[in-house]
């Protein structure tokens, strides 16, 4: 499936004229000149710099970022947080781990990770609000618009940070229950109620939740339900904590929040949970269905993203320099005798899962033309509804199994499996099927899990088996709880467990198969298919280089299985790689 990523929001298009090429090639001159002249023991040289850099191009996101990162040298937090804030709403993926994000959001505000470690060392306690942030309560977090980005666009992927917002929510939920319609006191709160909410409904509720908590909750939902049945005004703080405890779509009389002029904050809440689904379910019966999805495996990972599709994500990469997929692969394989021409593109992407990476792909590459796969509508959906709100015409989805596949006429330049055919029952006969569809002098990326990397994976699924956990979220969150008091908590290291619906991926898949090297390598052979390189991470390409200076282009699949028995968690995000159709 595809891994977490994040798309751009509506505010990210600045009004007004955009800046030229000639503009934004000196602002990013500027940038350069910045961060040279700050790693040369001059800050305020560099402060000057990036100052002039976002005089030319105001929403410049590394402008923004090398700003506030040298303000926040100099103690300048609350204007550091201005820039750092702007930078993260408007490119993400500057910070190149979520840890980066924490980090920096701990140096804005230190008293805030002094709170993070309390609420973790006191779990499974909950701490109020005078032992969790000491005397300014809630009000040391009401008005930190970093955090609130963060909730935002980010599904919380750090232990302790999840430890403390749980911790936070009930205290939120206690203040909304006494709320009025006009209290004015709760408004420096709601911005902070709102992109919690926000972030519950991104990892599916999936914070670990008490009996008094859940009657808590309860007594919320019942409060809201009444006024609305009643026609009274709902408070707004009371609306945005019940919405971190379930999605305000599920509520019986849910259209009726659409009308009103709430505030922004709560807006944005009411947009996610209940008009985005809405226009989803639209789109739903919209979607082409290419093929029967017949095999009962197929028919029970349906099933499963149907219930639990994934990731619910808000923002992509920033799009970088559109190259065609030649000059991308000639880039990142310069060894590669590569297949193709330069010119157009027609590539097929098999399951796409809620369309983040084909987004990403099509803002990637230049003159492609995208036919986007999936057996879950309810994916297909999400994806439709995020590709049209970005603008990007170039995507056609349809449901479709790839078992099915072999009576399609049509034929592609390039295929993108990445994480999809090890969820078949025989992930090597969905492969030859996608293999058929590929054209002479075509490209293919696959991706696919390591059974080797995957043990602590496997040992985990064997827990949740012999405890008889179902793949329900009152289950899946005592599932991750007991793991947790367990030597297998090492699968918190994985972004996947940070989510209901990923953690349900990763632990109580309906069909998951690992795979070997040496099983890749045989049917690379039989269908005559020609490695053109891994995708890996720089310090593990220097290190296989180190130990096999005789395979400069790194494709030697029976050095490859040397290295990953010597090194089992090289393949840790699966083995990913593009092999050639000759």
């Amino acid at each position: 499936r595809p891994s977490k990523a994040f798309a751009p929001t509506a505010e990210k298009t600045p009004s007004g004229p955009q800046p030229g090429p000639n503009e934004h090639d000196y602002a990013l001159m500027f940038v350069r000149l910045g961060a040279f002249a700050n790693g040369r023991g001059d800050p305020e040289r560099a402060v000057a710099v990036f100052r002039r850099a976002l005089a030319l191009v105001p929403d410049l996101a590394e402008a923004h970022n090398g700003l506030g990162s040298v303000l926040l040298t100099q103690g300048k937090r609350a204007e550091a947080a201005i820039h750092l804030e702007r930078a993260l709403a408007l490119a993400p993926e500057l910070y190149e781990t979520y840890g980066d994000v924490l980090a920096t959001f701990f140096q804005l505000v230190p008293a805030i990770g002094d709170a993070v470690t309390r609420a973790a060392q006191a779990w499974p306690t909950r701490l109020d609000a005078a032992a969790l942030l000491g005397p300014a309560g809630l009000g040391a977090l009401a008005d930190n618009a970093f955090l609130r980005r963060l909730l935002e666009s980010h599904t919380v992927c750090d232990l302790a940070f999840e430890r403390f917002l749980t911790a936070l929510r009930p205290l939120l939920a206690a203040v909304a229950e006494r709320s009025e319609p006009a209290g004015e006191a709760d408004a420096p709160l709601l911005g902070l109620a709102c992109a919690l909410a926000r972030q519950c409904f991104l990892n599916d509720y999936v914070f670990a939740l008490t009996r008094d908590e859940a009657q808590q909750a309860d007594r919320l939902r019942q409060a809201v339900i009444a006024e609305l049945d009643a026609s009274r005004p709902v408070a707004p703080l009371r609306l945005a904590a019940l919405a971190s405890y379930v999605p305000l779509g599920d509520l019986p009389s849910a259209d009726r929040l659409l009308g009103p002029d709430w505030p922004a904050p709560l807006a944005g809440v009411i947009a996610q949970q209940i008009a985005e689904p809405r226009r989803e379910r639209e789109f739903e019966s919209a979607i082409p269905r290419l093929t029967e999805i017949a095999d009962a495996t197929s028919a029970a990972v349906r099933r499963q993203y149907e219930e639990s599709p994934y990731p619910r994500w808000v923002e992509p990469a920033s799009q970088p320099p559109q190259e065609t997929v030649r000059a991308y692969l000639r880039r990142r394989f310069p060894s590669a005798m590569l297949p193709g021409g330069e010119g157009g593109c027609d590539m097929l992407i098999a399951g796409c899962g809620t369309g983040r990476h084909p987004v990403e792909v099509a803002r990637r590459f230049s003159n492609v033309r995208i036919l986007a796969l999936d057996l879950s509508g309810k994916s297909l959906a999400y994806a439709l509804r995020k590709s049209r709100e970005l603008g990007l015409a170039q995507i056609d989805y349809a449901q479709a199994d790839i078992l099915e596949l072999g009576t399609l006429e049509r034929r592609f330049d390039a295929i993108d499996a990445g994480g999809v055919l090890h969820h078949l029952a025989d992930p090597f006969a969905g492969w030859r099927i996608l293999w058929s569809r590929l054209r002479e002098g075509g490209a293919m990326r696959v991706a696919l899990y390591s059974a080797r990397a995957r043990r602590d994976i496997d040992a985990a699924r064997s827990f949740v088996a012999e405890r008889g956990f179902a793949p329900t979220p009152d289950d899946i969150r005592r599932c991750r709880e007991e793991l947790l008091a367990t030597p297998l908590r090492t699968v918190a290291q994985r972004y996947d467990f940070f989510s209901t619906s990923e953690c349900r991926d990763l632990l109580f898949h309906v069909q998951e198969q690992g795979l070997t090297l040496p099983a890749i390598k045989d049917f690379l052979t039989a269908a005559g298919a020609r490695m053109i390189g891994f995708e890996l991470p720089q310090g593990t390409g220097e290190a296989y280089r180190t130990r096999f200076p005789d395979d400069p282009a790194m494709t030697d699949l029976d050095h490859w299985h040397a290295f990953e028995q010597d090194h089992p968690d090289t393949f840790a995000a699966m083995y990913q790689f593009w092999i050639a159709k000759n």
